[in-house]
């Protein structure tokens, strides 16, 4: 015997009761456990922390380097944890921008916020950084800042020139 479920479907975006009624099959009952896709965490799931950078793909290409010296990431303990998409955050990644991350930012945006920044340095969309209780939105935008590169730096904390004597600024492209 084939146990059937009557679904009903939505005709019309406007008047909700506009519907159209029909039977699908069911898988057998003993399958129910292997198909539950209700998206539950169970209880001993560990709590996730999320890392920085944004995912791969959103990251502009460029030579994937092994730094040997130097700090290029720092974590953020929070204080108050919270909950995005499904996981608990405990800890928020921070890293230092690369040479692609910066020429993406200076040319994808008319006007670059420091949430724009800091979004691509922790992997946060920018409404969750501004979302974040205020001291732990503290902790994380400090550590961000110590990474920030110096032509990304208000002009009054630029030295005007780079490590090796080039000039440096926000409108500064490399060449």
């Amino acid at each position: 015997m084939t146990l059937k479920a009557q679904v009903q479907t939505p005709m019309s975006k406007d008047d909700p009761t506009v519907v159209k009624a029909e039977e699908i099959p069911l898988p057998p009952p003993e399958m129910w456990g292997e198909l539950d896709n209700a998206g539950k965490i169970p209880p001993e799931a560990p709590a996730k922390t999320l890392a920085a950078p944004a995912p791969a793909k959103e990251r502009p290409e460029g030579q994937i380097l092994r730094f040997t010296a130097g700090t290029r990431k720092k974590v953020v303990p929070l204080q108050f944890s919270f909950e995005l998409g499904g996981e608990e955050i405990l800890e928020v990644h921070v890293q230092r921008l690369t040479l692609a991350d910066v020429d993406q930012l200076l040319a994808s945006l008319d006007k670059i916020s420091t949430f724009d920044i800091y979004s691509v340095m922790t992997g946060l969309p920018p409404a969750v950084l501004r979302g974040l209780d205020d001291d732990d939105a503290v902790a994380v935008t400090e550590a961000c800042y110590a990474f920030l590169p110096r032509r990304l730096r208000p002009a009054s904390e630029q030295s005007g020139t780079s490590a090796n004597g080039e000039a440096t600024s926000l409108t500064s492209q490399p060449t």
